[in-house]
């Protein structure tokens, strides 16, 4: 009992240092290094005692209820369980665990199966149930607090604690400790920690208003435009967009060799067309956000952190996009993608920006897939290019066609028996199946090029077509 008094009367002090200990281990887990995580600790002090009273904060709770050892338990359980989600969607991607990914949810666990065996998914499922019941049980077992609960001071309390603690975060921001903008969000959650950043993705949703933005400012600026020259009328071309995933010139990568060139089509093209580095705001993943780029021209630092445009501002209001424009001057506006229509909530999306047609992948006929079936290969994106665009006679067309086959994950044991390009030079067996994986998945998206390309001058019209790669695959580059 006089134990129990001592504890009871330090217990600010342990529950500190545990949730120190607690942050250090989420660290571990999500830099999937305990090494890493210590030096993070040692080189990055003050942000690593902020993130730990992050988590202390959190914990205040626990004074407001007898069972004070079930609740640290479980808000300390809470954690653990978003840093394991965090460490294992890190195995898989660049792009780390977001408030945004709670709203796509559903289409996480579409593709999951992609990713993860159904072994490991069982195993994942049974872990969290024994959890759940384990949290049961000590709610059931653990003793009380036997001492009188003064809610007319524990509440205040409590609430000095988070309002101190929302003060060290304004103090951190403008010391520069913290920031509340990620020009990559890769590196914030390695730069500034986990539970912060988590925290920024979801409740920094976007920026305020410019200070002189009124009513009477934007009439200005529309009153301005007309002293502008009218858009004189020409010849109305098609205009085709490929957005061709995880695509980029594994030429450029030094350490790597090749038995011969993967992507021939493109760099003939690049040899003979206008070409260049095309700035995206992702790396790994986070496709529709360099599609809503493209498409509309507004960057992603106009939203919240971490945020999809599609899941959720386009599903309150249109968008102003290429296709809008196009349409306005007499254009048909297709999407072609086979993938899911639901994915990214495209198949509103891109109503609200104003495309007529959308054709996904459940109305096309695939009959072939990726070496390791996860994938649809691009081939047929050919014929339904070509097929959204005689649906629409005497028209000119803006088709975007969105590709899938060199969409990751890349094995790291050697799937492919006899492939048309030999890689090696990384740093071990399992980094070179997947290098050598991921370069002949994007050797038959460069046929595909050369194939729509063949198909599209077949047609006899005159054709604008523009390739461009959504982002780096992951790959550690």
């Amino acid at each position: 009992m006089k134990w129990c008094n001592f504890f009871n009367k330090i217990s600010l002090i342990l529950q500190a240092l545990g949730c120190a200990v607690l942050y250090f281990v989420i660290e571990a887990i999500c830099r999937h290094s305990f090494t890493e995580a210590w030096t993070y600790m040692t080189t990055k002090p003050l942000v690593f005692a902020y993130n730990a009273a992050f988590i202390f904060t959190t914990m205040l709770i626990v004074y407001l209820f007898r069972k004070r050892i079930f609740w640290r338990i479980f808000v300390g359980s809470l954690w653990l369980f978003l840093g394991i989600v965090n460490g294992v969607l890190l195995l898989n991607r660049v792009t780390p665990f977001t408030g945004p990914d709670v709203k796509n949810l559903t289409d996480g666990l579409s593709i999951a199966k992609k990713y993860l065996t159904h072994t490991q998914m069982t195993i994942g499922a049974v872990l969290l149930g024994i959890a759940v019941l384990i949290l049961l049980i000590i709610l059931i077992r653990s003793p009380k607090y036997r001492g009188k609960l003064k809610y007319k001071v524990n509440i205040p309390l409590v609430l000095v604690g988070v309002l101190a603690f929302g003060g060290i975060t304004q103090l951190a921001l403008e010391k520069r400790v913290l920031s509340n903008y990620f020009g990559n969000i890769a590196i914030a959650y390695e730069d500034y920690g986990y539970p912060y950043c988590l925290a920024t993705t979801i409740f920094n949703t976007g920026i305020s208003a410019p200070r002189d933005y009124s009513k009477s400012e934007i009439k200005r600026i529309e009153k301005s435009e007309e002293n502008l020259p009218e858009t004189k009328e020409g010849s109305h071309p098609n205009i085709l967009f490929l957005q061709l995933e995880s695509f980029f010139d594994p030429t450029l990568v030094n350490y790597l060799e090749l038995s011969e060139d993967p992507i021939p089509n493109f760099h003939n093209l690049e040899a003979n067309y206008s070409t260049g580095y095309l700035t995206v705001p992702v790396v790994g993943a986070g496709t529709a956000n360099t599609e809503f780029e493209v498409l509309t021209g507004m960057s992603m630092q106009y939203f919240g952190t971490g945020e999809y445009p599609y899941k959720t501002i386009l599903k309150q209001t249109d968008c102003e996009s290429i296709a809008d424009d196009l349409s306005q001057i007499g254009y048909g506006t297709h999407v072609v993608h086979n993938n899911t229509a639901t994915f990214y909530s495209r198949n509103n999306a891109f109503s609200m920006m104003g495309f007529d047609t959308f054709t996904s992948k459940e109305c096309m006929n695939i009959s072939q897939y990726t070496p390791n079936g996860n994938w649809p290969t691009d081939d047929v994106l050919v014929q339904e290019t070509v097929k959204a665009m005689n649906a629409t006679e005497n028209q000119s067309d803006f088709v975007y066609t969105i590709t899938v086959e060199g969409r990751g994950d890349y094995p790291t044991e050697k799937i492919l028996e006899n492939p048309d390009i030999l890689v090696s030079g990384a740093a071990d067996e399992a980094s070179n199946n997947q290098w050598e994986y991921y370069v002949n998945m994007i050797h038959e998206v460069d046929d595909f090029i050369g194939d729509l390309i063949t198909a599209v001058d077949r047609r006899g019209e005159d054709t604008i077509i523009v390739f461009f790669g959504d982002h780096l695959p992951t790959m550690g580059l």
